[in-house]
């Protein structure tokens, strides 16, 4: 078979008539040609994929669509709800693995050394043989009989755990599975721009999804330089006190160096209008008492 993108006969070499995919017959030697894409070029591949994509997200009518991505909006959040379960459950695993791998040096430990330093303990106190051996097997029965029951119930949690992540991985494909996400693209396979797909479909707005992305990144542009010039107006109310703020500094410190130069040209008026009045008050006290 020849390449459609060679257009050439592959029996004699002469040109083909350039048509769809399937066959034709070579107008010189008469051989039959089918012919084919060529997909080891990728971007011819990847024209063909998009351009399906494309041709399916916007042949179905508005509000069709819209339900449908409605749907796929209740699918994310079980998709997102579902995949924090999954994280919890794997914490909790490798919990129990961890205490599991540390208890168990730990357990042996408590289970024979215990038992043991009780026997010669007790020996050295002058306990019988008998009676030693008695107490440190009854230590290392109690030891065991506890450590296998906490033992049993970490491998029982583990196990719930390890069946409950099977379960939620199940959960997580039978979602994907079930529901086309390829109709939205994915840089918009998130709650706000799809809710607001959902609202300009059914409201008529936009008649096609691609519509729809323009009118969501448009909205996004304005709110961008609304948040831009809110913060620019923010930075120069803030410009505006620190300058007030400067100038009121500016003013205070000039009247306290007006202040102090006052005091040190020498006289202080201010105190002497102030003992002369006493003067005068005590002279007239004087007088009075005179009298």
């Amino acid at each position: 078979m020849s390449k459609i993108s060679d257009h050439v006969c592959p029996h004699c070499g002469a040109p083909l008539p350039i048509t769809k995919l399937g066959t034709v017959q070579c107008e010189f030697c008469g051989s039959t040609v089918a012919l084919r894409a060529d997909t080891s070029e990728p971007r011819q591949f990847g024209f063909e994929f998009e351009k399906g994509r494309y041709d399916a997200q916007n042949s179905i009518p508005g509000a069709e669509l819209a339900t449908e991505i409605r749907k796929l909006i209740v699918a994310l959040d079980d998709l997102w709800q579902t995949t924090i379960q999954l994280d919890e459950l794997k914490a909790e695993v490798q919990k129990v693995e961890k205490v599991l791998k540390e208890g168990d040096l730990k357990n042996k430990t408590r289970m024979y050394l215990l038992p043991f330093a009780s026997f010669s303990i007790l020996l050295l106190f002058g306990t019988s043989f008998l009676a030693a051996l008695f107490v440190a097997l009854l230590i290392f029965a109690f030891n065991k009989i506890r450590i296998t029951g906490r033992e049993h119930s970490l491998q029982t949690a583990y196990k719930n755990y390890k069946s409950r992540m099977a379960e939620t991985v199940d959960h997580l494909n039978e979602v994907y599975n079930s529901y086309n996400f390829e109709i939205i693209p994915e840089e918009y396979r998130q709650r706000e721009p799809m809710t607001y797909f959902v609202k300009d479909l059914n409201s008529g707005r936009a008649a096609t999804l691609q519509q729809a992305i323009n009118l969501f990144e448009d909205e996004k542009h304005k709110k961008e330089l609304l948040r831009l010039q809110q913060e620019q107006n923010e930075l120069k109310q803030q410009e505006l006190e620190v300058q007030r703020q400067q100038l009121k500094d500016q003013q205070e410190f000039n009247a306290k160096k007006l202040e102090l130069a006052q005091q040190k040209k020498g006289i202080d008026w201010g105190a002497v209008v102030a003992a002369a009045g006493s003067v005068a008050i005590a002279a007239a006290t004087l007088k009075g008492r005179r009298k």
